[in-house]
């Protein structure tokens, strides 16, 4: 699912984010003039024929993501540790300033935990070399995270998005609006989170939100 891109690749994604006025302004905003000591790093997350192109910018614990898939979408976060505890904040671009739009606060335990069961079955789908195996799992994501799922309790606060993302298109109808702008706002923490997941599903409704939404 994940790919590290040949450093030419790279440096499309890095010429093609720095034309994005939001991407500079969170630069500029939360990594100010380190960005000589900051790591870029460009991948690919693919599921199906869904390929979201990412281009991450990472100064200890802040981050500025970029991700491409036929829709543009920029965010920051920065993962903090005070004491026992973890707190994180997410960044968007509002009116041309950089805004916190998400905090919270988990227990180191909460936390950890929370990344292990996102991370699991990208773990579980990244060891698996057959492509047609690949291709015949019953979902994307969960128990509902994917056109084939629809059964058993969440595994995930992810996967409940997905669930009242399904519960939505049950009551009101298959692409609605209302239903796809409730998804991408409930994925949101968990993109901060750095969730792979997240980032693809949300990338990918981002994309469905702009064509028939906008």
């Amino acid at each position: 699912m994940k790919q590290f891109v040949s450093d030419v690749q790279e440096q499309q994604l890095v010429e093609q984010a720095k034309k994005n006025k939001d991407f500079n302004i969170l630069l500029k905003g939360l990594i100010k003039d380190n960005i000589l000591l900051a790591k870029t790093t460009a991948f690919t997350l693919k599921k199906g024929e869904t390929i979201v192109n990412v281009l991450e910018v990472k100064l200890g614990n802040i981050k500025v993501l970029f991700t491409e898939s036929e829709v543009e979408s920029v965010f920051g976060s920065k993962i903090e540790k005070k004491g026992d505890i973890i707190e994180t904040t997410g960044y968007k671009v509002i009116d041309n300033q950089v805004s916190i739009v998400y905090n919270k606060q988990h227990t180191e335990n909460e936390f950890q935990e929370i990344q292990e069961i996102m991370n699991e079955k990208i773990n579980q789908i990244d060891s698996l070399d057959n492509k047609t195996e690949l291709m015949d799992l019953p979902c994307i994501y969960g128990n509902y995270c994917g056109p084939k799922c629809g059964s058993g309790t969440p595994i995930s606060p992810v996967d409940w998005c997905c669930k009242h993302h399904d519960d939505c298109y049950g009551n009101n109808g298959y692409f609605n609006c209302e239903c796809d702008r409730k998804l991408i706002h409930c994925l949101a923490p968990y993109v901060y989170e750095g969730s792979e997941w997240a980032i693809i599903i949300n990338a990918y409704f981002l994309k469905q939100y702009e064509y028939n939404c906008t």
